[in-house]
C-alpha cells in the first residue's frame, strides 16, 4: 500500500513538472564587457527586475523561464532595455548591438514581429528630425 502511495505521488509531482511551459529567450551579445543580462516583468509602466542571467565566452546567453502572466517583460541592462510579449511556450531569440536597440532574430510570435517592428519605425522616423524638432515633439 505504502509503495502505491509512493507512486501515486511521483506520477503527480511528474505531471506538475510536465505541465509547466517555459518560455525560451535566446540570443547573441555584440556589446563589449556585458557579462550578464537581465529579465525585467512590466508592471504597470516600470521595469522590475525578475532575474540576471549570465552572458557566455562566446557572447551568447540563453534563458528558460516560466512566465508569470501572460504579457510585456523586458530584457536588457541598466543603459538599455527592449520590451517584449512573453507568453507560455514561446521561443524568442534577440541580438543585443553595441549602438541599437535589441533586435528581433529569425522567427518569433506574432506579438513580437508587429511590436519589433514598431520599435524600428520609430527609431527610424527619430533619426530623420533633428535634435530641436525632437525634444519639441517629444
Amino acid at each position: 500500500m505504502k509503495i502505491m502511495i509512493c507512486l501515486f505521488v511521483v506520477l503527480l509531482c511528474t505531471l506538475k513538472i510536465e505541465a509547466q511551459d517555459y518560455a525560451v529567450i535566446s540570443g547573441i551579445v555584440e556589446e563589449k564587457g556585458l557579462n550578464r543580462i537581465c529579465l525585467y516583468r512590466v508592471v504597470d509602466g516600470t521595469t522590475v527586475e525578475c532575474d540576471k542571467y549570465p552572458v557566455q565566452g562566446n557572447q551568447t546567453f540563453g534563458i528558460e523561464y516560466v512566465p508569470e502572466y501572460e504579457g510585456f517583460y523586458a530584457i536588457g541592462y541598466a543603459k538599455k532595455k527592449n520590451m517584449f510579449y512573453l507568453k507560455k511556450g514561446d521561443r524568442v531569440n534577440l541580438r543585443v548591438p553595441e549602438r541599437t536597440n535589441i533586435v528581433l532574430e529569425g522567427k518569433s510570435s506574432s506579438e513580437n514581429e508587429v511590436l519589433f517592428k514598431w520599435f524600428a519605425y520609430v527609431d527610424f522616423e527619430c533619426s530623420k528630425l533633428d535634435e530641436e524638432s525632437f525634444y519639441y515633439v517629444c
